[in-house]
């Protein structure tokens, strides 16, 4: 048995669903937080899990080869799945995707 899958989550009053960002409680951040994108929503009882997260990193520009040249505001995907407790979502964050054509 896999788990239940879910495509959204109520926590509180805010609903979070596949494919929101999301900040989240993460003690191996300096910041004591880290951002991500959901990419699931589920819950594992029968093995003791309870309802869990899994999120693509969301990164500042600045931490990226782009370092400082990158604008304040950017955010980057890393496709690196990160695994959290679903009580670990602090809040829901709007974020604008920017389509960026890079043919010279």
């Amino acid at each position: 048995d896999s788990g239940t899958f879910h495509e959204e989550a109520v926590l509180g009053s805010v609903k979070v669903g596949i494919n929101d960002a999301v900040v989240l409680k993460d003690e191996d951040e300096d910041s004591g937080f880290a951002t991500g994108l959901i990419q699931a929503l589920w819950e594992d009882v029968g093995k003791g899990r309870g309802k869990a997260v899994r999120v693509w990193k969301l990164v500042h520009g600045c931490e990226t080869v782009l370092g400082e040249t990158a604008g304040p505001y950017e955010l980057f995907v890393v496709p690196e799945c990160l695994e959290y407790d679903i009580d670990c979502i602090v809040g829901k964050v709007d974020v604008c995707e920017e389509n960026v054509n890079f043919d010279l």
